[in-house]
């Protein structure tokens, strides 16, 4: 009986570093399109999300001269209809002292991150909330 108890034990311990195993394969990091002032101290990073995915800001490292921001991804691997369309999300980023000019990095690719007026929702309708003609 206590042989049976063992077995089980490593058996549910071998299901449990598969699974760990394809958690971390499928969580990936991820480039950042671009990024959008919200006020002195938020930004608005815009990525891809036109797979089925999970995607969360992973870390941010503030200096004086930058702010070094990356995102990763949690891929889910089935498809679903809307996989592929080419939408884009925001996530917003809270810092710990006001952006004030310093460059906004991609953690993933280490690229200065371009910024841009609007949100890419409004940016694909051609103008900003407010504005009468495309930025």
């Amino acid at each position: 009986m206590k042989r049976l108890k063992s077995r089980r034990l490593w058996v549910v311990l071998a299901v449990l570093a598969g699974l760990l195993l394809l958690g971390r394969w499928l969580d990936r990091s991820q480039p950042i399109q671009s990024y959008r002032v919200v006020d002195d101290r938020t930004i608005a990073v815009e990525v891809d999300a036109s797979s089925p995915q999970w995607t969360r800001i992973s870390a941010v490292t503030e200096t004086s001269d930058r702010v070094i921001v990356s995102v990763a991804s949690f891929i889910f691997p089935w498809p679903q209809p809307e996989a592929g369309v080419g939408r884009s999300e925001e996530l917003l980023v809270t810092l710990r002292q006001p952006l004030s000019g310093r460059l906004v990095i991609d953690g993933y690719t280490g690229d200065t991150v371009d910024q841009v007026a609007c949100p890419w929702s409004l940016r694909s309708q051609g103008k900003c909330a407010g504005q009468s003609s495309p930025p």
